[in-house]
């Protein structure tokens, strides 16, 4: 009996905190806060799902928008259609969106949401390596990096397609 009651008392308190966080996904309560928009942004380095290097020494000189996503996250999934566009909006013009998956131990499943979603654009497993880097704490967001390695915004939680089109528009003029 009181099993049943500690059990149904953390399905409560699981429930309440994800009413109280809404579409975002809390990583850690303790996290350190953002990167703020005119800080430099980390040094990082990770492996596409194709097996090749990508980093931050080989994007300079271009805009970069790193998308911070899981698959048990129902807002990073509605955010991959709209980063599928901005990726073929933007594509051959200095931009690069690089989707940062957080399930680093399911390659199989991440290559099955790329395919379902139609992604092209590169895919990084993340052991958590690149999201400490950039102080990630909530799922999704999105940080846009200009040429000159410098964070621009920080969008935690869903954000539209307009919206980091925009982003990306500013730092093209």
């Amino acid at each position: 009996m009181g099993s049943r009651i500690i059990g149904g008392g953390l399905i409560l308190a699981t429930l309440l905190g994800a009413i109280l966080v809404g579409s975002k996904i809390v990583i850690g309560l303790t996290a350190p806060p953002l990167p703020i928009a005119g800080e430099r942004a980390p040094t990082y380095s990770a492996t596409t799902l194709q097996g090749a290097p990508i980093g931050s020494s080989a994007l300079a000189g271009q805009v970069v928008m790193l998308d911070f996503w899981a698959s048990w996250c129902p807002g990073c999934m509605a955010s991959l259609p709209n980063m599928r566009r901005l990726a073929e909006r933007f594509e051959g013009k200095g931009v690069t969106v690089i989707g940062v998956s957080q399930e680093p131990d399911d390659v199989a499943g991440v290559r099955e949401i790329v395919r379902e979603k139609g992604l092209r654009y590169p895919i990084v497993l993340d052991h958590g390596a690149v999201r400490d880097a950039f102080r990630i704490r909530a799922l999704p967001t999105v940080v846009v990096i200009d040429q000159r390695g410098v964070v621009r915004a920080v969008h935690e939680g869903p954000v539209t397609e307009d919206n980091l089109a925009w982003d990306i528009v500013q730092l093209l003029d």
